[in-house]
């Protein structure tokens, strides 16, 4: 094994603080380009973090730091199941450790993503992204828990860094990153947007390093006097009636987080209600960070529903695609939400797939392209005809939106029609579609 003459950053996290920005751009890319190169040979490292990052300290901006990436032995075949060991160890270090770990699910390239989002959190601000004050906390902090916003601790980084460590954190693994690349790539820009601001006062030096409390035990670390080791994870020095205790209450909290987990994965959770009480009474629960606008016919739910409405309020037309455009260009395009329209005659339910395009056409914005097929499935009881398709910007120069438009066919005495039409950047919408399904099985027709 190479000796490398310098510290690890765990080291230099705990003798320094927070680092600079330009240095952690570069301890991260070099970081990133060892982790692309295992993950592209299918491997996964499991055990990304500071005590496993080695830095030979350079002179300065011409003679930079040079980084290793250590301690593989934890490396795994890609979309293999993580696992815990028989002695009630996490493979894995819990400060770092991926939700997909902690429910013993298939890892790959994105488990090392998220633990080196959680090395990128503590490198800006001195701390790992959770601190708890026990195991079991800690892991359901890592299963349901946001991160507090890395600009609440440290105002001098520019706010696009929150987004960055936010994607590279997320629950779902199809939120993050695709790669290390990209995840530098997104940190690089967000941290240059300061450099493009001349007139913004200079920012303040990061926070000075503070007496931190040791937390080698909670992770079950095994170190020698110089900070170096093999780290195995798990609940070191816990004796073992306690640790099987321990390992029962884990259990039982993984089988709750994972209702938990699926009830936020994709957005925020559904804490916001709508009901409609004319022409058609149904009610459905969105996430609470969404805003809602529009009209007793047309409403959108999003975010930015005041921006995206002209795009479908205007049916048939391509109007509104101007604001739509500003959203998307922002990094990263967040633009997802639902727009619902009522109609006051019913579709025939056994309506075949070219007759539904063509009804959806006048409703949608114009260059709506749709599908070869549709589906037919149940929403709120009713029958449904359920179709995806692709808006398009009529210019021919901007972004297109992907959608999953949902026609229901509310039968009674009064038959009508409810179009639920959900929508998401194209390469944001695989990630969306649990959020998509959750609010739909929340849909409740009265009467």
């Amino acid at each position: 094994m190479r000796y490398v003459e310098g510290s690890d950053l765990q080291a230099v996290l705990d003798r320094d603080g927070p680092l600079e920005l330009p240095r952690l751009a570069s301890i991260l890319s070099q970081v990133g380009a060892a982790l692309d190169a295992a993950h592209a040979r299918g491997l996964v490292h499991r055990d990304v973090k500071p005590g496993n990052i080695l830095i030979a300290s350079g002179a300065g901006r011409e003679d930079p730091d040079h980084v290793y990436l250590t301690d593989f032995g934890l490396t795994k075949r890609s979309s293999s199941v993580s696992v815990q060991t028989t002695t009630g160890h996490f493979i894995g270090t819990m400060d770092y450790i991926a939700p997909e770990q902690i429910g013993s699910k298939p890892v790959d390239a994105r488990t090392d993503i998220y633990s080196l989002g959680c090395v990128l959190y503590q490198s800006l601000t001195g701390d790992p992204p959770f601190d708890r004050d026990d195991d079991a906390a800690l892991l359901w902090a890592h299963l349901v828990e946001r991160p507090p916003p890395v600009s609440a601790r440290r105002p001098d980084v520019p706010p696009g860094v929150d987004a960055v460590v936010a994607r590279a954190m997320a629950k779902a693994p199809e939120d993050r990153h695709g790669s290390c690349r990209e995840l530098v790539a997104e940190f690089r820009a967000a941290i240059q947007e300061e450099q493009a601001e001349p007139h913004r006062p200079a920012p303040a030096p990061p926070p000075a390093p503070v007496q931190r409390p040791d937390r080698r035990r909670r992770s079950g670390s095994t170190r020698t006097s110089d900070g170096r080791g093999l780290v195995l994870g798990g609940f070191g020095g816990r004796r073992p009636g306690r640790i099987a205790a321990l390992l029962a209450a884990v259990v039982t909290l993984a089988l709750v987080a994972t209702a938990v987990f699926m009830f936020t994965r994709g957005g925020e959770r559904l804490t916001a209600s709508f009901s409609k009480d004319q022409l058609v009474p149904f009610s459905f629960r969105y996430p609470g960070g969404w805003e809602k606008h529009g009209s007793s016919l047309q409403v959108v739910f999003s975010p930015y529903a005041a921006e995206v409405f002209p795009l479908f309020g205007r049916t048939g037309s391509g109007d509104g695609w101007g604001a739509v455009e500003a959203l998307l260009d922002r990094p990263p395009a967040d633009l997802v939400g639902l727009y619902t329209f009522f109609g006051v005659t019913q579709y025939r339910d056994d309506l075949g797939t070219e007759e539904l395009k063509q009804g959806l056409t006048a409703l949608l914005p114009e260059r709506a392209s749709f599908a070869s097929a549709h589906e037919r499935v149940k929403v709120g009881g009713y029958p449904a005809d359920r179709l995806e398709g692709t808006l398009n910007d009529p210019s021919g120069q901007g972004k297109p939106l992907r959608f999953l438009c949902q026609v229901v066919h509310v039968q009674g005495v009064e038959a009508k029609t409810v179009y639920l039409v959900f929508f998401a950047p194209p390469d944001r919408f695989e990630g969306q579609r649990a959020l998509f399904d959750r609010i739909t099985a929340t849909v409740r027709f009265q009467g």
